[in-house]
């Protein structure tokens, strides 16, 4: 199958939805303001908890759910108020939504068939995506007849076959084993990639949206968050909300000593240490909260930035994972290959390298910069 020529411009401007509470007392804000312009032929996760009003989103650009208010823009179509068949997108649902009185070919051949287009040209786009998702020999099976791998491939199948402006993904892996996700979501990856289709994908799993993406957008309490690269949103957060949805993350209160260039200087406990600071982020003088990952803190035995306790050790194979206090604070750090490095002690006094290009000031307030 070649790769993909439409270009897509999908944007939404000024989306908002609201549903009516359940007890009628007032409405429920699902997606609040919401404008981006989603980037050509490129994978754009869409990440948050439950609630957030990712999905309700992502059925809105698939016509599933109409707006309260905005615009939703396909190409250079505005298609808010135009029904699902009409915009030329496809799905890939977490429940598969395969048809169980079909088979496997029948499946894929679908959309094609409904499209009216004829028969040979069927068959020879139905055989080049079988090709693709490596399903030969299974052509002839129902649904109930192959894995669940399987039937996910087909339901991809059944989305690419079509060709469409936009594709659309709806939590796909969430209801397979760990090992066949990490599978799958390489081989979706790589497909994105090969065809060059503009795809949306919305999860609620930190590291399948950082596998996946070119960019993530973080959303919460139906509005963005923040959006970047996959480095940018895990290494760069704008918030304590993002740094610790993204994963773990230690938070370390100290006092701006110092600016060098947009590197701020930090007291902490009886050491400086060195973190990213904005401009505007905090003013010399003032108190001020580092953050910084645990794998981006060196657990030394002699020397280091600053001296700390080590209050528990935790060993999780790949990685020792130490609590350690300095002073009234508690973080995290993680040891690559302890048999190697040598493990620490419960109670051993130790020192704290921080890596600087990993360590950030957060904004003072708080709140998004």
């Amino acid at each position: 199958m070649a790769e993909y020529k439409k270009q897509t411009g999908v944007a939404v401007k000024n989306l908002s939805k609201e549903f009516k509470r359940h007890d009628h007392k007032g409405y429920l804000t699902a997606v609040n303001d919401v404008s981006y312009e989603f980037n050509d032929r490129q994978l754009t996760t869409i990440l948050g908890p439950s609630g957030c009003g990712k999905t309700t989103m992502l059925r809105m650009i698939a016509g599933f759910e109409t707006p309260t208010s905005g615009d939703i823009f396909i190409g250079d179509k505005n298609v808010t108020c135009m029904p699902p068949n009409r915009r030329d997108i496809a799905m890939v649902f977490q429940s598969y939504a395969l048809f169980p009185h079909l088979t496997v070919y029948e499946n894929i051949a679908y959309g094609l068939q409904v499209r009216g287009l004829r028969q040979i040209e069927i068959q020879h786009r139905a055989n080049q995506v079988i090709d693709l998702m490596r399903l030969n020999g299974m052509e002839g099976r129902f649904p109930n007849q192959v894995s669940g791998g399987q039937q996910q491939r087909v339901a991809l199948a059944r989305a690419i076959v079509v060709e469409p402006r936009l594709l659309l993904f709806d939590e796909p892996l969430s209801n397979l084993d760990a090992k066949l996700r990490e599978y799958m979501r390489d081989e979706i990856r790589k497909l994105q990639l090969r065809l060059g289709i503009t795809s949306i994908y919305v999860t609620h799993d930190q590291a399948e949206a950082m596998a996946i993406s070119d960019t993530v957008i973080i959303m919460n309490n139906g509005a963005i968050e923040q959006l970047g690269s996959p480095y940018e949103i895990y290494y760069r957060p704008v918030n304590r909300f993002v740094a610790t949805f993204m994963g773990k993350a230690n938070f370390l209160e100290g006092v701006l000593v110092g600016i060098d260039g947009d590197v701020g200087l930090v007291r902490i406990g009886d050491g400086v240490i060195r973190a990213g600071c904005p401009s505007g982020y905090c003013r010399v003088g003032n108190p001020c909260v580092v953050f910084i990952r645990p794998e981006a803190v060196r657990v030394v035995k002699a020397g280091g930035q600053v001296s700390a306790t080590v209050e528990q050790m935790t060993f999780l194979g790949a990685v020792a994972e130490y609590e350690l206090s300095v002073g009234k604070t508690r973080l995290v750090a993680q040891t690559a290959n302890p048999l190697s490095s040598g493990m620490i002690n419960v109670g051993g006094e130790v020192g704290l390298v921080f890596d600087e290009v990993c360590a950030r000031v957060l904004p003072e307030d708080g709140k998004t910069a």
